[in-house]
């Protein structure tokens, strides 16, 4: 089963050498950190920094966050039922999110955005998270960010009508901007609470350091007050389980396992695997290895992957701001933001992180990447972070929680 897999990956990136060929003429090799002036208000990304590189183009219209979704799902424990009925509705946003309507109380000032990963979209990332925290009186809101096609590029998975979080990563960051002028327009709110799952962690983090999130002359002034992410890729990631399809012990849904059977978390396995394959019969470049991971998991995929610039720009002056709170959940399960312990935060001057491994008192929590979000845990642990008066540490639920899927890779072969 592995070496299909293997085989399978290879294939993958013919095709998307091929894809890329076909639509340039010839590859222009962008850089990853490219600026994003006006980007937001055309849905055009830029031309990269590199001499010669093309503009691509998302084939999204303007962004309007009122309309980033319509209407709202309902309430899920799981990410395969709004996953599927996000197919047919790929604009549905979670039950209890996006009351315009919605005016925040004494008690819970600050709204709170729910920011989505790559390849999610604001239903089947937050159906069970958004409702809880409409029910605990909080203003929640949760706008499907990132849309790009093929050609911009997106990846393979941009073909999905519910695919989001695949352009660049500072224009998912200006678009939870706009959100963010328009929630405390509307809500009389002087500060928001961001959340962030996978991808969505560090578009809320780029935000508040790059896009006017936060003002480090005067933090009294910042508009981010708290910062939770879930599975976030802080430092990076392999990309195991997510683009390299031949990982020797990769689990679609989330976890790792050794050939004994003992769960652990992922550090083995990588998009580079792949790529080295065509690198070494081709001689390709750096550059020309960062546009085949463009092409191949989006344009945000490729800037998660470790060492890219986007991560550099993001963790050269350190990982945090003065003034904000950060809550930082990662799973031993996690091999698409791999392995785990790179999500964790440092605490800088004048700010506070708490970081959590959601294992740690309840080893029956298995929670993969992308059942994260649904986890009872993880739910009150983001509960908590909000206002622990509500959820005290001593009340955090420990219950069984799995995978997305439920099974394994290895339990295929």
């Amino acid at each position: 089963m592995t070496k299909k897999l293997a085989r399978l990956s290879a294939v993958l990136l013919a095709v998307s050498t091929s894809l890329s060929l076909a639509a340039n003429g010839s590859v222009a090799f962008a850089q990853d950190d490219a600026p994003l002036s006006g980007a937001a208000s055309t849905g055009s990304l830029p031309s990269a920094q590199s001499s010669g590189a093309e503009q691509y183009t998302s084939s999204d219209m303007p962004f309007d966050v009122r309309n980033s979704t319509v209407g709202n799902g309902v309430e899920h424990d799981n990410f395969i039922q709004p996953f599927f009925e996000s197919l047919v509705q790929p604009r549905l946003a979670p039950a209890g999110a996006n009351d315009w309507s919605c005016k925040p109380s004494a008690e819970h000032p600050n709204p709170v955005i729910l920011v989505h990963g790559t390849l999610e979209n604001s239903y089947d990332n937050w159906a069970a998270m958004a409702p809880a925290l409409e029910r605990d009186g909080y203003c929640v809101f949760a706008p499907n960010v990132g849309r790009a096609g093929l050609m911009a590029p997106g990846g393979f998975a941009a073909i999905a009508p519910n695919t989001n979080g695949l352009g660049q990563v500072q224009l998912s960051a200006e678009q939870i901007g706009q959100t963010v002028d328009e929630v405390l327009k509307t809500t009389g709110a002087s500060q928001v609470d961001l959340v962030g799952h996978s991808q969505g962690g560090i578009v809320a983090r780029y935000y508040a350091q790059f896009l006017g999130g936060t003002n480090p002359e005067d933090p009294s002034k910042n508009l981010v007050d708290k910062i939770i992410t879930l599975g976030a890729t802080n430092h990076g990631t392999t990309l195991t389980g997510w683009a390299d399809l031949g990982a020797e012990h990769a689990d679609i849904e989330g976890s790792l396992a050794t050939q004994d059977g003992q769960t652990i978390g992922s550090t083995s396995g990588s998009v580079e695997g792949p790529l080295n394959v065509i690198n070494e019969a081709t001689g390709l470049t750096d550059a020309q290895r960062f546009e085949l991971k463009k092409w191949l998991v989006g344009w945000a995929g490729a800037q998660q992957a470790t060492g890219s610039d986007l991560l550099a720009k993001l963790n050269g002056e350190g990982d945090t701001r003065p003034g904000v709170d950060y809550t930082v959940i990662g799973t031993e399960y996690d091999n698409i933001s791999s392995p785990y312990t790179l999500t964790f935060l440092e605490a800088g001057p004048g700010a506070t992180v708490n970081n959590i491994t959601l294992q740690d008192g309840c080893a029956q929590d298995r929670s993969s990447h992308v059942s994260m979000p649904y986890s009872p845990r993880v739910i009150d642990y983001v509960r908590n972070a909000l206002d622990p008066e509500i959820v005290p540490d001593s009340a955090i639920r420990c219950e069984p929680h799995t995978g997305a899927l439920g099974f394994s890779l290895r339990s295929l072969e």
